[in-house]
């Protein structure tokens, strides 16, 4: 569950630092 929430978490700041 953790792990789930934080590949989220990671994917919403990667598209975030390629804007």
């Amino acid at each position: 569950l953790c792990i789930q929430l934080n590949q989220q978490s990671l994917q919403k700041a990667v598209k975030s630092h390629k804007n």
